[in-house]
């Protein structure tokens, strides 16, 4: 399948998605109709039968819709994402099914340990150094009936370095509401960065030498990209990095032209400035 297939299956799909209200608002309408009918000629048994027949059809309907959808939605990730990351990196490997495995995501230190619902898949490994990987997940904590907070929810990475950091140093967006480390308040001499992130650490000196003026501009950088908020972590030989509000970059929009999808175009924004923040560790240890 080509990338104008894709689309072409896309514009089939909205015109698919716009015949099931016609025929949701058509059944229903014929369905109420038939029903006055029945009750004004003391027929009323037939009603429930009608009710169970417009069902059926609508739910074939809608089921034949969403094999589409679904078909659609795995040859997007077939033929753009390994694309996207190609251009990066040519050294990868992508599982569109798979994840990070959620032992890692809590080492992080970026999530609290009590959560009650995980889902993860799109998981990026980049076999160069740093061995960077990227999964698109979400994790949350099931406070009631209809509430849920929220731990993770978009992107969520790690690099694993031949050198380990002293000390634990986490990032969090300024105010953030969940608090997943009990640690000294850090204070940087820029006062943009620390406009943006709260930064508390175990060891002052190592979160200073964590965040040096190279990675702090290439974490502005990053926040100015993406412009949603972002946690980063070091912990022992590993970077950690997760977004948190806003959702999956990776699922497709079939009223989105797979030629231009404002998602994607962030995701190859994101993905290539936290690959260019591993390099720059490694430039650091060849100095």
């Amino acid at each position: 399948m080509t990338l104008q297939d894709l689309e072409d299956h896309r514009k089939k799909l909205i015109i698919s998605s716009q015949m099931i209200v016609r025929w949701f608002f058509g059944l229903t309408f014929i369905t109420i109709v038939i029903n006055i009918w029945l009750a004004r000629t003391n027929q009323t048994g037939w009603g429930q039968l009608i009710f169970a027949v417009s069902t059926v059809i609508f739910g074939y309907i809608l089921s034949n819709f969403m094999k589409k959808k679904d078909i659609f939605n795995e040859n997007y990730k077939k033929l753009i994402i390994p694309d996207i990351i190609e251009k990066i990196s040519p050294q990868f490997s992508y599982s569109p099914e798979k994840s990070i495995d959620i032992s890692i995501i809590l080492e992080s230190k970026l999530v609290l340990p009590d959560y009650t619902d995980f889902g993860g898949e799109d998981h990026i490994i980049f076999k160069t150094y740093g061995n960077l990987q990227i999964c698109e997940a979400v994790m949350a904590k099931h406070v009631n009936k209809d509430d849920y907070q929220v731990y993770l929810k978009g992107l969520f990475g790690y690099a694993t370095f031949p050198f380990s950091f002293d000390g634990i140093t986490v990032l969090r967006p300024k105010n953030y509401p969940i608090k997943t480390f009990n640690g000294e308040r850090v204070r940087l001499e820029s006062p943009r960065f620390m406009e943006i992130w709260d930064i508390e650490t175990d060891n002052q000196l190592g979160a200073r030498m964590a965040l040096g003026t190279d990675i702090m501009n290439n974490l502005l950088h990053l926040n100015d990209a993406i412009k949603i908020p972002i946690s980063i972590s070091f912990i022992a030989d590993k970077v950690y990095f997760a977004t948190l509000e806003d959702g999956s970059f990776l699922e497709p929009s079939f009223y989105n032209s797979v030629y231009d999808n404002e998602n994607i175009q962030k995701f190859s924004i994101e993905l290539s400035i936290i690959y260019d923040i591993v390099q720059t560790f490694k430039l650091r240890q060849s100095k």
